[in-house]
């Protein structure tokens, strides 16, 4: 369990209005004392974005200026990864000692992030992943000497939107294929058993409706189940679906002969090779 901060959380800079900042934003906004919120991003549309949403216009700062990062605590880096050190070079000289840096980019070390920004005193890596834009997020944390306040400061940014948990920084190619591309997984699993109900005769509007409820009826099962559990329980949940000669079977044979479990531990290792190769450039 993370431990709960005693303050409230100082002010904060989201360099990048994008989809997960935004996530983020959303969760603080969601707090009993949030923290005064600066977004620095120069598209007219990010700004567009933020102003027609009432309750972001009432509550969050946006500016297309780089130096007003400096008069935030802690700053956000949110930006895509392959504009990372173009961003960095823009921002860098208004960062000083005292901030606290949070990176939400794929495949950037702590180590990169330090070379980009040599100025700053505390350096936090994080791998969020896009249900957090729900609610419902997985986020690994992992840090360069850093102390335990400024962790929990970094945990409570991201809290009221997601699961946070630390990990060594060794682990994050795999964490990166795991949770953060691991939504992508489930979606295109999604996408097959819609096209299967649809190739059923099945309508939309229906096959639409099953699948939402059967992922997020399993998921729910699962979350629940496993809590408890001193072993990961999806293969116990499994053999209670599946009755011997039964439909689950049937379905179940078929994913074993065309070895789709093997198939997926592949995918993921695909993943974290190319984090390692994208770290690594």
């Amino acid at each position: 369990m993370n431990t709960p901060l005693s303050s409230p959380l100082p002010a904060i800079a989201c360099i990048g209005g994008g989809n997960m900042g935004q996530a983020i934003i959303a969760g603080l906004l969601q707090l009993d004392h949030p923290p005064h919120i600066t977004v620095i991003d120069p598209s007219p549309e990010v700004a567009e974005r933020f102003h027609s949403n009432g309750t972001l216009a009432q509550s969050v700062t946006v500016s297309a200026q780089p130096e007003d990062v400096s008069e935030a605590e802690i700053v956000l880096f949110a930006v895509k990864p392959q504009l990372g050190a173009q961003v960095a070079a823009s921002y860098a000289p208004y960062l000083h000692h005292d901030h606290l840096l949070v990176s939400i980019l794929a495949g950037v070390s702590c180590a990169g992030l330090r070379e980009w920004f040599p100025q700053v005193r505390c350096v936090v890596r994080t791998m969020p992943n896009t249900p957090m834009m729900v609610g419902s997020g997985m986020v690994g944390v992992c840090s360069d000497g850093v102390s335990e306040e400024d962790l929990q400061r970094v945990e409570a940014v991201f809290q009221p939107a997601a699961v946070v948990m630390r990990l060594a920084e060794k682990h994050f190619d795999v964490l990166t294929a795991l949770s953060g591309s691991g939504p992508a997984y489930v979606f295109h699993f999604a996408e097959g058993l819609y096209t299967a109900a649809i190739k059923a005769g099945i309508p939309q509007e229906t096959a639409r409706i099953l699948v939402r409820q059967t992922l997020f009826g399993s998921a729910r099962f699962l979350d629940i189940r496993d809590k408890d559990s001193c072993d990961f329980v999806a293969p116990l949940l499994r053999e209670q679906v599946t009755s011997p000669g039964g439909t689950t079977a049937a379905a179940l044979e078929v994913l074993s002969n065309n070895d789709w479990n093997s198939h997926l531990q592949a995918a993921v290792q695909a993943a974290a090779h190319r984090s390692q190769e994208l770290r690594e450039s």
